[in-house]
């Protein structure tokens, strides 16, 4: 009995026993966020400007469909674009016919 006490005893000391170093732990699992959409979505409301043009200029409700409608040009696809690429949108809708170079500036007004 007292050889297996010295054995139990040993192995306690034995350095080929030992629980894992502190600093290694366990890697956390990266979640991805949830997709926020961006730019503007039914309901916003855009302050469009195009120079020169002040009946083209003025404050535009997105419908539930994600356009807005404008002078001229009607239906503008606006829900989801990014703010930068508004002015983009309006302008290739106006240049597509109606205006040789417009200049627009569109941001979200109100959300």
């Amino acid at each position: 009995m007292a050889g297996l006490f010295v054995a139990v005893t040993l192995s306690a000391c034995c350095p080929c026993v030992q629980a894992p170093p502190p600093h290694i732990t366990k890697t956390p699992v990266k979640t991805t966020p949830p997709l926020v959409q961006q730019g503007p979505k039914a309901g916003d409301v855009l302050t469009v400007t195009v120079e020169g043009e002040a009946d083209l200029s003025g404050d535009y409700t997105v419908g539930p469909d994600g356009n807005i409608t404008m002078p001229l040009v009607g239906k503008v696809a606006v829900a989801g674009q990014p703010q930068a690429a508004l002015a983009g949108v309006i302008t290739d809708a106006y240049r597509a016919g109606y205006l040789v170079d417009p200049k627009v500036r569109a941001e979200v007004k109100s959300k």
